[in-house]
């Protein structure tokens, strides 16, 4: 069941508790064996690609829209902990408007001079 806690749109499983936080990237752990969370992440988390990357790990990829970059998942289980598993979410990233023309021209001329 989902919490109330939404990461780069993906909900984050009640229970689970954030480990670490850096820019545009997160890292969740819970008490979840990892085919509860793949199954949690398939129902909870619609239009996500699966890729499996070994025998113990997934990556779900969310694609991105106007505003954001797309979002990965990474689900795989804790080091000596079967029954434990991480929700490594990266992404989120908002995607810069775009460069006016007099913006362009004057990093330009900042680039020429940084080149002499």
């Amino acid at each position: 069941m989902p919490s109330d806690t939404k990461v780069a749109g993906i909900p984050i499983p009640r229970g689970f508790k954030a480990t670490s936080t850096r820019d545009f990237e997160w890292y969740y752990d819970g008490e979840q064996r990892v085919e509860q969370l793949e199954a949690y992440v398939r129902k909870y988390v619609p239009n996500a690609s699966v890729e499996r990357l070994d025998q113990f790990s997934l990556q779900f990829g969310l694609p991105g829209t106007a505003e954001r970059v797309g979002v990965s998942a990474t689900i795989y289980p804790l080091p000596g902990r079967a029954d434990f598993s991480r929700l490594h979410i990266k992404g989120s990233q908002p995607v810069p408007p775009p460069m006016t023309d007099e913006e362009i021209r004057a990093e330009l001329k900042k680039r020429a001079a940084l080149d002499r």
